[in-house]
């Protein structure tokens, strides 16, 4: 026959091989046992038939080549109708079981043994290197889908599970349950520099426990957006982590990208956040793109142009945001569209780096003197031009007739001024009362 060494290394080989298929074409799902290398030496029976069958006893021919192919088809075609078998695993060790059994000679055959041992120390070896590169890579070579938020398009491996995480933030969870990845962006009051986005992400894990150990930051570029990419280790809920994160602020949004791991384990995750941090794209969020829709059907209304300048504002689109809370005031007069085109544009100047006239200031705050938000972003306004005694002055003033308004009696605890007496802020329509 083929001889036991011949045989063992035709079986392990088709296991190996086995694995290696179903790894590649069905990556997300797990696959135990050893059936690959059963397919291996069924195929290895029919190859050895059609080669050698002046070789086998005429009772035992029925066992090899023409005669265990049908038994071999019959258990391909039951294994295709049950979902739990895994299909691409026989198939793998089928395929190595054949290419195996066509190149090997049996050890009957002297002449042929020194072969025999090349092709084992071959197969061996090919095994022992796709291994090592598996290792090495294999989380690299994971496949994957696209994900997308509020204009950022990122990919994210396709067999991991999504479910909740770190922080109670949604993601996605390896299959080994070492390593997770989250892609979130989040919308703030105001627009992040690259410093304060790398506080964020760094406070974070720093609520969690023992203050995080900052690895390495490094600035990069997406698409035209300076953004941060970080390695951070941290004390876990049971070991030690890392993170690889990329942060990107843009306008008053914040992307972030962090794929969490075991701490051991970093070395092998770390191209795996390489090639999804490569893979991000910037796009135009869908409310943009729906608010510009709208603005080409209905440029006449304030409303639509008031949501645009919104959604201009909060991805950066600054010029864009201006002129239409801008249009949206010469449509209209002293109407919510007005009052909240007024605000739009205050905030925008507090935001932006865009030059506007003293005059424009005050008369978008004076316009609207019993509006609590056009007054809160004029004090906002004049907080960041250093003038904080004339911000509170206007607080208190508009405080008179709005004494119970949550938003306004937040802005005043922020500055540390007096609130109205007897404001009730756990009564309905109040909120949560401040923090």
């Amino acid at each position: 026959g083929m001889g036991r060494r011949n045989l063992l290394t035709i079986f392990l080989f088709s296991v190996f091989m086995g694995g290696a298929f179903s790894l590649l074409m069905t990556p997300g799902r797990p696959s135990l046992g050893s059936s690959g290398g059963d397919f291996g030496l069924l195929a290895a029976a029919v190859v050895f038939g059609w080669k050698h069958g002046d070789m086998i006893p005429v009772g035992a021919r029925k066992f090899f080549g023409w005669g265990v192919l049908p038994y071999l088809v019959i258990s391909l075609g039951m294994g295709l109708r049950s979902p739990a078998v895994d299909n691409w695993g026989h198939f793998g060790g089928l395929v190595g079981g054949g290419l195996l059994a066509t190149v090997l000679e049996p050890d009957a055959y002297r002449v042929h043994r020194r072969a025999n041992r090349h092709i084992r120390a071959v197969s061996a070896g090919f095994v022992i290197a796709l291994m090592a590169a598996l290792v090495w890579k294999g989380p690299q070579l994971l496949r994957t889908t696209v994900s997308s938020e509020l204009g950022l398009h990122t990919r994210v491996p396709q067999s991991w599970s999504k479910e909740w995480t770190h922080g109670g933030e949604q993601g996605w969870r390896s299959p080994t349950g070492r390593a997770t990845f989250v892609a979130r962006t989040l919308e703030y009051g105001r627009p992040l520099s690259l410093d304060q986005a790398v506080e964020v992400v760094v406070n974070q894990l720093d609520a969690w426990g023992s203050p995080p150990d900052l690895v390495s930051e490094e600035r990069v570029l997406v698409g035209s957006l300076e953004a941060v990419r970080l390695s951070v280790e941290f004390e876990g809920t049971e070991s030690r982590e890392s993170m690889e994160a990329l942060v990107i602020p843009r306008g008053r949004l914040l992307h972030r990208l962090q794929l969490y791991s075991d701490d051991a384990w970093a070395w092998r995750y770390r191209p795996l956040a390489d090639k999804l941090f490569e893979d991000v794209k910037l796009v135009m969020p869908i409310g943009l793109q729906a608010a510009r829709r709208l603005t080409a059907d209905s440029s006449q209304s304030s409303e639509v142009l008031v949501r645009l300048g919104d959604e201009a504002s909060k991805v950066g689109y600054w010029t864009e945001a201006r002129e239409a809370y801008r249009n949206a005031r010469k449509l209209t007069e002293r109407s919510g569209a007005h009052a909240r085109a007024a605000e739009g544009l205050l905030r925008l100047y507090r935001d932006a780096q865009i030059d506007a006239s003293v005059e424009e200031m005050v008369d978008l705050a004076s316009a609207h003197p019993e509006d609590v938000g056009v007054q809160i972003a004029a004090a906002d306004l004049l907080d960041a031009h250093g003038e904080g005694e004339t911000a509170k002055e206007i607080l208190r003033t508009v405080a008179q007739g709005n004494p119970s308004s949550f938003s306004l009696l937040r802005a005043m605890r922020e500055r540390g001024m007096v609130l109205p007496e007897r404001t009730d802020l756990s009564a309905p329509g109040h909120g949560e009362g401040l923090p």
